[in-house]
């Protein structure tokens, strides 16, 4: 959700499927392009459950590790981290986190260009995702494109006047998978994108 203030809401629903015992997960967000990125939360996709925030890594095979989660920034990556018990089965985690300078203002659009997956070990049976404007432009000027490993890209429709959809299926291990919504300038005020990152820097009330 791309908000008024130029920051954008993000909601990550991670289904995996196990294939023997696994203790802990591992999202790493590239911040190239980003100013910065807080409001970090995981919790459990299939109860609602919210983990409990450490302040340091844990032991993930402690079971007092499991039902938390930490974050921390390595190598110009924020890195979520979360602890947990699980074996021969497929189970959904929900991420979120908020995103300050990540729009782009060009001189005749505005966009946010982020990579859905660049680092995953593992290959991506399906993904998608739903970018939304919080003010509706007029019909034709949200537009999107779809990159897998930077090739030609892959023009995509909007659903309505807010709303844009990507979807595609079976993303090979390291898979780069990058979406861009473009929409007409003037729906965020640059401004606001100031006001927010250096809120979010300095962490000051906006």
């Amino acid at each position: 959700t791309v908000n008024k203030d130029s920051t954008v809401d993000v909601s990550e629903a991670q289904t995996y499927n196990f294939v023997g015992a696994f203790h802990s997960g591992w999202r790493s967000i590239s911040l190239k392009g980003v100013g910065s990125i807080d409001n970090m939360l995981v919790s459990d996709g299939a109860t609602g459950e919210p983990f409990t925030y450490s302040s340091a890594r844990l032991d993930k095979t402690n079971p007092e590790s499991w039902g938390k989660y930490t974050y921390y920034r390595e190598n110009g990556h924020e890195n979520i981290e979360w602890y947990y018990n699980l074996d021969d089965t497929t189970h959904t985690f929900v991420l979120s986190y908020r995103l300050h300078g990540a729009i782009g203002f060009f001189n005749d659009h505005d966009e946010l260009y982020w990579n859905l997956a660049t680092e995953y070990d593992v290959p991506i049976k399906h993904i998608d995702a739903t970018v939304h404007l919080l003010e509706a432009v007029p019909s034709g000027s949200l537009t999107g494109y779809f990159y897998r490993n930077n090739n030609i890209p892959i023009a995509i429709t909007a659903s309505d006047a807010q709303t844009i959809f990507f979807s595609d299926e079976n993303i090979a291990p390291r898979e780069a998978i990058t979406i861009a919504a473009a929409w007409p300038k003037g729906v965020i005020p640059v401004a606001a994108s100031y006001n927010a990152l250096v809120a979010s820097l300095w962490r000051w009330p906006l």
